[in-house]
């Protein structure tokens, strides 16, 4: 079978980017062609070894041009199948589906949500509406999107907009059973929304060893607000023994790293900058608990089961879809929203439990190895990209 992957940016920034990645590697290791198009270059390591087109139009420019260079590309790659990935322009959209089976991965809250977000101004408080243009009055009070209609209501309509042509055609896969759930609010058919779990690549289980510093805390994440990482700074204030490396990079970085400054913790708090995934890899190797400090609704979580498949006990907020892998107890901590006094807690309950953070460390590895490998993944996605090929054949 040839895929088509339809994107925005195609170089491993984040968490979407390197899980795009990953399936590409599961379908072409189970024999299958993976191509792909975007329109933004964005940065970060971009894999040569697949056909990759940058298509600046799409993002650019709208109508027949935007649409003539990506049919070039689909008559070049000749997919069998279109797998769309957070790419957000309707008529290019509409366009596409209308014309091949396509599948919409839900990375996100872009199809219910004009902000994105699905979260309020108050931290941790999660949106539970469905998306109409009532979404501009709660604007006005939670600034969860533009609050001008000018600006607000184009959004909502393309928000709409989206989720209809996708509603209407598209078979839909997300990452867990909480973004199904809001699907399935917003009116999508619930035979057509396939939840699978993200995956990750194992270690080899000689190479792991237990970490040589129990107060080595790591954390991987955009520098945004909605990651939670000044709650993770914020509860190092009295951790004194804790050392924590943060790897990546975003508009709170110059804020984190004045804080950090500010309540003289420069020589416990290390920032990374951007890595690839083979220095993320090193860093939890040697991290004895990495910490998912997200205020937001995850959608999954990725960088969680990474950290298990490093045999690394993980302390995340209960947010999202983060409770459908970390067992509290068992693999890690879960602790109730922005609560910063029950993260400095957990995280010291471990520090000082060594052999607790190590066997739940080890119950961790054991969950990846049972429940989110790419060969799961796999056996899990190749019936999906079946039914939408056979679905648009037979009609």
């Amino acid at each position: 079978m040839r895929v088509l992957h339809l994107m925005e940016y195609y170089a491993a920034v984040g968490g979407l980017e390197r899980g795009v990645h990953m399936i590409c590697d599961i379908l072409e290791e189970a024999g299958h062609a993976c191509a792909a198009v975007f329109s933004h270059a964005g940065e970060g390591e971009r894999p040569a070894r697949r056909p990759a087109h940058y298509v600046p139009e799409l993002a650019e420019l709208h109508g027949s041009l935007a649409i003539a260079s990506l049919q070039r590309v689909l008559e070049k790659e000749q997919p069998d199948v279109v797998l769309i990935h957070e790419f957000l322009e309707p008529e290019i959209l509409e366009w596409v589906v209308a014309r091949y089976p396509s599948i919409r991965y839900v990375w996100g809250f872009k199809l219910m949500c004009p902000g994105g977000r699905r979260m309020w101004e108050e931290p941790g408080e999660v949106c539970s509406r469905k998306v109409g243009y009532l979404c501009q009055a709660v604007a006005y009070r939670e600034h969860c999107m533009p609050r001008d209609p000018r600006q607000g209501l184009p959004l909502i309509a393309r928000t709409m907009r989206l989720a209809e042509i996708h509603r209407a055609r598209s078979e839909m896969v997300v990452p867990s059973e909480f973004m199904k759930r809001l699907l399935i609010r917003e009116q999508f058919d619930p035979d057509r929304v396939h939840c699978l779990p993200l995956c990750t690549v194992l270690p080899p289980a000689q190479n792991l060893t237990a970490s040589q510093d129990p107060h080595l805390i790591f954390c991987a994440a955009r520098l945004r607000h909605e990651k939670g990482v000044h709650l993770l700074v914020e509860a190092m204030e009295t951790l004194p023994h804790a050392r924590l490396v943060i790897a990546g990079d975003g508009p709170e970085r110059p804020s984190l790293e004045a804080h950090v400054r500010r309540e003289g913790l420069a020589g416990r708090v290390t920032f990374a900058g951007w890595i690839g995934s083979s220095e993320v890899a090193r860093y939890m190797a040697q991290a004895a608990i990495v910490v998912v400090p997200s205020i937001w609704p995850e959608p999954f979580g990725m960088v969680g089961i990474e950290a298990m498949a490093y045999g690394r006990p993980v302390v995340a907020f209960d947010v999202g879809g983060i409770s459908e892998w970390l067992v509290p107890g068992e693999t890690g901590a879960l602790v109730p929203p922005a609560d910063v006094a029950g993260l400095r807690q957990s995280l010291a309950q471990l520090m000082d439990n060594q052999e607790t953070a190590a066997q739940m460390g080890r119950k961790g590895r054991a969950v990846v190895e049972q429940r989110f490998t790419a060969e799961a993944y796999r056996d899990a996605l190749l019936p999906v990209l079946s039914r939408a090929r056979d679905a648009r054949r037979a009609v």
